[in-house]
């Protein structure tokens, strides 16, 4: 423990992860009483605590904020302790150069009413629950499928709720259509299924050309060395291997790399014998 300061000074960006919460442990003779006597200073002075934190090699700076003890009708809601906020060293924190904000009178008539057009149509419906109103659709279907084998029926149909509302941003289209006019933004480009959301479609792997003879083989090796056998696969690179006894074990740079000495083996003894001057007259 370093020091004692406002608790007003801890901003929301210091928070580098979750905050954990810490109590204290009778452990230590004691404990409990000289925490809750911490914690109620703390409180009574609206202050926080600085320390040091160390974990192995790792080293950090931590806030402690005290959270005293809340009771209510059925007995303790809320332990007294201390809850744990990691803070970010100097050197961590940026301060990026802005640009100046837009004036309204930056902007034209049209513009500023298209903004608060589409603002308005894609604002959310107050009946919409954002925490806790949408299923695990995992979990759903985990679930649905289990009670559907146990109780031989059909499974119940999973509504995924994270997807997006097609029909809901349909009638948001002509909103945002001319919001994008205003601005002059070209729409994003979407894709066949009518979502630019979807993920780009998989680049096609090229074709390679299998050798089905000797004489490819050695053309195959001679163009691209190790790199065309490369392209091949592995079933096809132990075919090969099976055909001229060189073993088939190990991972596909070792096969690879047995194909090619023998590839080249043949092709200096199919030059050399080429070379050669016929004894017969």
């Amino acid at each position: 423990l370093f020091v004692l300061k406002p608790a007003e000074r801890l901003k929301p960006y210091h928070n580098l992860r979750a905050a954990t919460f810490l109590e204290p442990s009778e452990l230590r003779p004691g404990s409990t009483t000289a925490v809750e006597a911490l914690v109620t200073a703390m409180v009574r002075r609206d202050r926080m605590a600085i320390c040091s934190l160390r974990r192995g090699s790792s080293l950090r700076m931590a806030a402690l904020l005290p959270q005293p003890r809340q009771l209510d009708a059925d007995g303790v809601s809320m332990a007294c302790g201390l809850h744990l906020v990691y803070l970010p060293w100097a050197d961590e924190l940026r301060s990026p150069e802005l640009p100046p904000p837009l004036a309204e009178d930056d902007h034209s008539a049209e513009q500023l009413d298209a903004t608060r057009v589409v603002c308005s149509a894609l604002t959310l419906p107050e009946q919409t629950p954002l925490l806790g109103g949408v299923n695990n659709p995992a979990a759903h279907r985990h679930f649905a499928v289990t009670q559907a084998v146990v109780l031989g029926t059909e499974a119940e149909i999973t509504v995924d709720g994270t997807l997006p509302d097609a029909a809901w941003f349909a009638e948001a289209h002509p909103a945002v259509s001319r919001f994008l006019g205003a601005f002059e933004v070209a729409a994003a480009a979407t894709t066949s299924t009518g979502s630019s959301h979807d993920r780009p479609a998989k680049r096609a792997r090229a074709e390679v050309q299998v050798p089905t003879s000797d004489s490819e083989w050695i053309s195959l090796y001679a163009s691209a060395k190790e790199a065309g056998l490369a392209s091949l696969t592995a079933p096809k690179l132990k075919e090969y291997c099976k055909a001229f006894s060189l073993g088939v074990s190990g991972k596909k740079d070792d096969l690879v790399t047995r194909v090619a000495q023998h590839l080249s083996e043949r092709a200096t003894g199919a030059g050399a014998e080429a070379g050669e001057p016929s004894a017969e007259p």
